[in-house]
């Protein structure tokens, strides 16, 4: 959150609806656009509140969560089958 720059968004606030992202930004990420630009938009994070610290439903997050899941589990294939 560009608001609280020392404080990091985690997984369980991503999960828990308490990272401070909004849905103000929208959570449909259309084609051309990526989710670092959509994240980077102002309207995409709750200025008033600090990560971990508000819950506020947001859609936003999953897209977040999916991007941090497939960087975590790439794996390269080839040679691997």
């Amino acid at each position: 959150n560009p608001a609280y720059p020392d404080r990091p968004v985690t997984l369980r606030q991503l999960l828990s609806h308490q990272s401070s992202l909004t849905d103000g930004a929208d959570y449909a990420i259309p084609l051309g656009e990526t989710l670092r630009q959509r994240l980077g938009r102002a309207e995409a994070w709750d200025s008033a509140h600090a990560p971990g610290h508000y819950f506020r439903y947001a859609n936003l997050n999953f897209p977040v969560i999916a991007s941090v899941m497939e960087a975590a589990t790439a794996i390269s294939t080839v040679g691997d089958w």
